[in-house]
């Protein structure tokens, strides 16, 4: 029962690549186990002085540091844990990591016993973690410096188009005034397109800077109730569809931690979106509700309104994107651009589910505060 029991022991040793010694500090005597001998790619030999072998295999700098720790265990019974370089006997370069503890018996320190383990695959694969970790911080900060630039753009075209812009709808406005009543019918009607033309360019330059803004502006986080900002919201909305009838399913909503003010345009561009897209259906449905899913709560705006085709699910936080036709529905394609933007500042996710006639509902991520 002994021998199978210590051919378990060597062999699970082996499986894990874990050798154990022991000194005797009386004697001065060394015992390696089979997985030891085996770690320095030496044959099984007793006779060897196993310390100056274990010792070959460490570079000078490291060879110090443990000669260093092995006196002081010996000395004062202080255990050492180390991670270094080795060298097999055979040339082979590992890491390992070493460990020695005391024994006492009757208070007095008369055994060191350790443990030498390689740990090269670990080391390799924590290497690669973290040149994959490097690589990810390289593509964020790029994606940082990207996007930087990019609002820096929108803040620059925007601005720089809101002059001229405000010149050819001023210009409209006074050849309107002068000349609207003589134009014939087709006339007036490339000076109705004109104006409004104008009037789009317009809501595209303020919904282009507000994106930018979006980007620049500084963030004061703190405790969000979102069920507090719901209703305020649809009551800011009410007037501009109080002749249709909407039945409002709010559920219980929690309180995150963010920026009050910019998840108040998260709801605001959601629930009107909801709003724009459900106005042909009588009665319209409009659900806001949550839910815990791990470790983040998400918020949810359901219509039943027109819809969308899910292989396009992606384009729909686009900036500029439609995927319905700009007749049919107005709007800049900005909502959701600035939406998304917005969550990601606060560490969240945005995405989108729906069915062509089936209505749609838009989801965002925040960290729960309470529960």
């Amino acid at each position: 029962m002994y021998h199978k029991t210590e051919a378990l022991l060597s062999e699970s040793q082996h499986l894990a690549k874990i050798g154990s010694w022991e000194y005797d500090l009386k004697s001065g005597d060394t015992f390696w186990t089979e997985e030891l001998y085996r770690i320095h790619e030496l044959h099984v030999d007793p006779a060897i002085d196993h310390m100056q072998e274990s010792l070959k295999c460490f570079d000078s700098e490291s060879r110090a540091v443990l000669e260093a720790a092995f006196r002081q265990v010996c000395a004062e019974g202080e255990p050492y844990d180390l991670v270094l370089p080795f060298t097999t006997s055979r040339g082979n370069r590992l890491w390992v990591r070493t460990t020695a503890r005391p024994i006492h018996e009757n208070g007095i320190l008369v055994r060191v016993i350790g443990n030498l383990m390689d740990i090269t695959e670990q080391r390799l694969a924590q290497e690669q973690i973290r040149g994959l970790d490097r690589d990810l911080q390289d593509r964020i900060t790029a994606l940082e410096a990207v996007n930087k630039e990019l609002e820096a753009f929108a803040y620059s075209v925007s601005h720089d188009l809101r002059a001229p812009q405000r010149h050819i709808d001023g210009f409209l406005e006074l050849l309107e005034k002068k000349a609207g009543a003589t134009l014939d019918q087709q006339s007036r009607h490339y000076l109705d397109n004109s104006i409004t033309s104008a009037k789009k360019l317009g809501q595209l330059i303020e919904a282009l800077q507000a994106f930018s803004r979006i980007g620049r502006q500084a963030m004061s986080v703190g405790e969000v109730a979102l069920g507090d900002i719901t209703p305020r919201v649809i009551a800011e909305l009410e007037p501009l569809v109080e002749k249709r009838r909407i039945r409002w399913l709010i559920n219980d909503l929690p309180v995150v931690r963010g920026d009050a003010p910019m998840l108040r345009v998260v709801l605001m561009n959601l629930i009107s979106n909801a709003l724009k897209f459900t106005r042909q259906e009588d009665p319209t449905i409009i659900q806001v509700g949550s839910e815990s899913r791990a470790g983040e709560i998400v918020v949810y705006v359901r219509d039943n309104g027109v819809g969308f085709d899910q292989k396009y699910a992606d384009k729909l936080f686009g900036v500029f994107q439609h995927l319905h036709r700009s007749d049919e529905f107005e709007g800049t394609g900005m909502g959701l651009a600035i939406v998304r933007r917005i969550i990601y500042r606060h560490g969240g996710r945005v995405w989108a589910e729906g069915r062509l006639g089936h209505g749609a509902t838009f989801y965002f991520s925040l960290r729960l505060e309470h529960g």
